[in-house]
C-alpha cells in the first residue's frame, strides 16, 4: 500500500535558532496584526479565524469508548518501547502507518461476522472500526501539516484534541436518556425493596381495601427524592437494619435526583432557555449609545423576578386545581379543604417544605408521584435563577462598561502592551477585553504564560526549530493522562 505522506518530504535536518530567526519575521509592533480592508468587512480576522478553527476541531471530535482510547494509547506506548524511543508521548509516522494497516486488516476480517452485525443492530460500536476512524483522522492531520515519515506523531495530544469519550452502552450515551433510565430503575426498585423484600408496612401502606401498596411505595419514592417528606410514610427505623436501609435509600435518592434534574435542565428545557434568553435580550436590549446602566439593570431585575414568579405561581395553580378535583370526588373526613388550605398545601409542596399537617386521600398519591418531581425541579430552577441574578447583574455592568468605551488615550494606555507605541492590535484588544469582562483572570493567565516561557526558551517566541526531540527527557506520562481523560459516563 502506498504511503499517505507527501512525495517530497520536508528537510528533516536540524536548523539553528539563528537561521530560523532569519527566516521567521520577527513581530515586535502591533501593526503586524492590523486588520485589512477585507477583514474589517468579512469578520475574517486572525483572532476570529483562530476561534473558528478551535471550535470546529471541538465539534468534529470522534466519539470513542474508553476501550478504544485505551487501546490507542497503550499500543502507541508499546511501539515506542519496542523501538527504543527515549520518550512515550510520540511515535514516528511510519509506525502510525503500520498501526493503521493492522487495524484496517482487523476491520476487514470482522466486517461480515454475525456477532459484529448483531452488535451494530443493538446500537453497540465496533471498537476496531472506531479506532480505524481515529487513525484515518490522524492521517488527514499529518498530511495537512505536511509531516514526513521520519517526523514524530504526538499521539497523546492528538488523542485529547480529536476524540471524545462516550459510553459503550447505547442506552447510556444521551444525558437525558441516562436520567430516564436512572429514574425508572429508582422507581421500580423502591416497591421491590420495601414491599417484596423488606415488607415495610410504613412504606407500602395499602388503601382501605388492602390494595395498591406499591402505589404508596412509588409515592414514597417521590416524596423522598423531592425532599418534601410529609411524614405520612416512613421507614420503620425501630428495626436497626431497616434504619440502615433507609439511610442508604435517602443518599441514593439524592444522587439520582441531582443527576436527573441536571440532565433535564441541559436537554428537555433547552429550547425554553433559548427563547427565554431571546426575550431577555429583547427587553433589556443591547447597548445603545447614551443608554444608562441603571435602566438596563432595572429591566433585567424585572424580567428575572417576573419569570420566577410566573413559574412558581403557574405550578401552584396546576396543583391547586388538580387537588380540587380529588377533593370533590372524596368523602374522606378532614380532606374537605378550603381553597386557602389547598393553596397552603400547594406552596408547602412546591417549596419542598412538606409540613404533613393536612389529611390527604390515598387516591391523591397517584397525582403526587408526578407532581412532586416536576414541581421540585421547576421551583429549584427558579431559585437557581434567583441565586444567579447577582452574577447576571455583574456581567451586565461589565458588558455595559466595555461596550460604551471609545478610542481615547486612556483606553490605549489601558489596553496596549509594554511597547507603548500608541497602537492596539487585535490580540492586545482581545486579551484586554477578556480580562475587563471577567472572562479570564490573572490566575488563568499566569500558568499559560509560564507554559509559554517554558516552550519559547531564550529567544522569547516559539519557533519550528524548538521541537528538538533528542533533547527531551524521558517522561512516562501515559498512566497520568489516561486517568485524567476517563469520562464520567464510564463510571
Amino acid at each position: 500500500m502506498s504511503s499517505p505522506f507527501k512525495d517530497e518530504p520536508l528537510d528533516s535536518s536540524h536548523t539553528s535558532v539563528e537561521e530560523e530567526q532569519d527566516r521567521v519575521p520577527v513581530r515586535h509592533s502591533s501593526s503586524d496584526h492590523r486588520l485589512t480592508d477585507r477583514q474589517r468587512i468579512e469578520n475574517d480576522s486572525e483572532v476570529e479565524e483562530m476561534a473558528r478553527k478551535y471550535e470546529k476541531r471541538r465539534a468534529d471530535r470522534i466519539l470513542v469508548t474508553f476501550d478504544v482510547r485505551k487501546r490507542l494509547l497503550k499500543t502507541c506506548k508499546k511501539i515506542g518501547k519496542e523501538k527504543g524511543y527515549p520518550f512515550t508521548n510520540k511515535i514516528q509516522l511510519r509506525d502510525l502507518e503500520k498501526f493503521r494497516n493492522n487495524v484496517k486488516t482487523e476491520v476487514d476480517q470482522q466486517k461480515d461476522s454475525f456477532w459484529n452485525k448483531t452488535k451494530k443492530r443493538l446500537g453497540f460500536r465496533n471498537s476496531s472500526e472506531a479506532l480505524l476512524k481515529v487513525l484515518e483522522r490522524a492521517y488527514i492531520f499529518v498530511n495537512e501539516i505536511q509531516l514526513d515519515e521520519d517526523d514524530w506523531f504526538y499521539y497523546q495530544d492528538f488523542n485529547y484534541f480529536n476524540t471524545h469519550l462516550e459510553s459503550r452502552w447505547p442506552w447510556w450515551r444521551n444525558d437525558l436518556l441516562r436520567a430516564c433510565w436512572l429514574l425508572l430503575l429508582f422507581y421500580l426498585s423502591t416497591p421491590i425493596l420495601f414491599c417484596a423484600i423488606v415488607h415495610d408496612e410504613g412504606v407500602c401502606q395499602p388503601n382501605e381495601n388492602g390494595d395498591y401498596g406499591w402505589v404508596s411505595a412509588l409515592y414514597f419514592a417521590s416524596t423522598t427524592m423531592s425532599t418534601v417528606g410529609y411524614g405520612d410514610l416512613s421507614v420503620n427505623a425501630n428495626v436497626r437494619w431497616r434504619g440502615f436501609i433507609g439511610i442508604v435509600y435517602m443518599i441514593v435518592s439524592l444522587v439520582v435526583a441531582i443527576m436527573a434534574f441536571s440532565a433535564a435542565a441541559d436537554n428537555v428545557f433547552t429550547p425554553f432557555g433559548i427563547y427565554e434568553e431571546r426575550f431577555l435580550t429583547w427587553v433589556v436590549g443591547d447597548y445603545v449609545k447614551g443608554t444608562f446602566l441603571h435602566e438596563r439593570i432595572r429591566w433585567l431585575k424585572i424580567v428575572k423576578l417576573t419569570e420566577i414568579a410566573v413559574e412558581f405561581f403557574s405550578l401552584n395553580l396546576i396543583g391547586i386545581f388538580c387537588v380540587r378535583l380529588f377533593i370533590l370526588r372524596s368523602d374522606l373526613e378532614g380532606f374537605q379543604w378550603t381553597w386557602m388550605e389547598t393553596f397552603y398545601w400547594s406552596v408547602q409542596t412546591t417549596t419542598t417544605i412538606g409540613y404533613g399537617d393536612l389529611n390527604m386521600s390515598f387516591e391523591m398519591r397517584w397525582f403526587q408521584i408526578f407532581y412532586l418531581i416536576i414541581s421540585t425541579y421547576f421551583v429549584g430552577n427558579a431559585l437557581g435563577k434567583l441565586g444567579g441574578l447577582k452574577e447576571d447583574l455583574k456581567d451586565l455592568r461589565r458588558q455595559h462598561a466595555w461596550q460604551r468605551r471609545e478610542v481615547s488615550k486612556g483606553m490605549i494606555e489601558d489596553m496596549q502592551a509594554t511597547e507603548n507605541d500608541g497602537k492596539i492590535d487585535q490580540f492586545e484588544f482581545l486579551v484586554a477585553s477578556l480580562l475587563s469582562l471577567g472572562k479570564v483572570t490573572s490566575d488563568d493567565v499566569l500558568p499559560i504564560m509560564a507554559k509559554f516561557r517554558e516552550l519559547s526558551g531564550d529567544h522569547g517566541f516559539i519557533m519550528a526549530c524548538d521541537f528538538n526531540d533528542m533533547d527531551e527527557p524521558k517522561v512516562d506520562s501515559y498512566d497520568v493522562e489516561l486517568v485524567e481523560r476517563v469520562d464520567i459516563h464510564e463510571l
